[in-house]
């Protein structure tokens, strides 16, 4: 179940937690004009018509709407991060992770297969996590984006842009918001992004270096890339 939040060109679903850091990525592209929808949160199996967290005031997008997508973004909040990597190594959180993954991925690949996205964002947010476990939810924020990429590509759903973002601080909301926006925009993160970059940091004060465009890295397979910061 979607919920259209406003009007204009080139459509943008959120999957992500409301309200929260997702109606702040949701409000910096309203600002722009474009149409924004609101899915149920990632890794979160939806129990009724409205998910947990939803605001008053959001109407209900039927079944019937066929508008296709330009982009989908994907929030890992800091609650859901915090479950997934704040606990070590145990039996339960390696299920949890192989869950909350194939659960991104479905999310992803449906944007694309069913509304025709061309590209996919996701965000993760480590504000809670310790400096180690925030190495081990980049790893695995990275791995899920090439995955996607992957499996867009062998199921014949054609080219697929993904990216990641980072919050790592509080002013990095404002930040990355900014730069989703360019990236939904331009349909690609913006040409000045340095791909050997972390993503989002609280040195970055530039939008333009706020994504981190995985794409090319997709086409062979989950986990090929080299293993450095993103």
């Amino acid at each position: 179940m979607l919920a259209v939040q406003g009007s204009g060109e080139a459509p943008v679903t959120i999957f992500g937690r409301l309200p929260g850091l997702a109606e702040a990525i949701g409000a910096a592209c309203r600002s722009h004009g474009f149409v924004v929808r609101h899915g149920r949160p990632p890794c979160e199996r939806a129990s009724s018509s409205r998910w947990a967290g939803a605001v008053p005031g959001y109407a209900s997008e039927t079944d019937t709407d066929d508008q296709s997508l330009e982009s989908a973004i994907l929030i890992l909040d800091a609650g859901a991060v915090e479950s997934l990597f704040g606990e070590g190594h145990s039996r339960p959180t390696r299920r949890r992770l192989r869950a909350c993954e194939n659960d991104c991925c479905q999310l992803g690949l449906a944007a694309v297969a069913t509304r025709g996205a061309r590209q996919v964002l996701v965000i993760c947010d480590v504000r809670r996590l310790s400096f180690g476990q925030r190495m081990r939810a980049r790893r695995w924020v990275r791995n899920l984006a090439h995955r996607i990429g992957y499996e867009s590509s062998i199921n014949g759903l054609g080219e697929l842009a993904t990216a990641l973002a980072e919050i790592g601080t509080d002013e990095d909301v404002p930040l990355v918001a900014s730069a989703a926006v360019d990236w939904h925009r331009r349909g690609q993160p913006s040409s000045t992004a340095r791909p050997d970059r972390l993503p989002i940091s609280a040195a970055d004060r530039h939008a333009s270096t706020a994504l981190r465009d995985v794409s090319r890295a997709a086409a062979h397979g989950p986990g090929s890339a080299p293993s450095r910061r993103w």
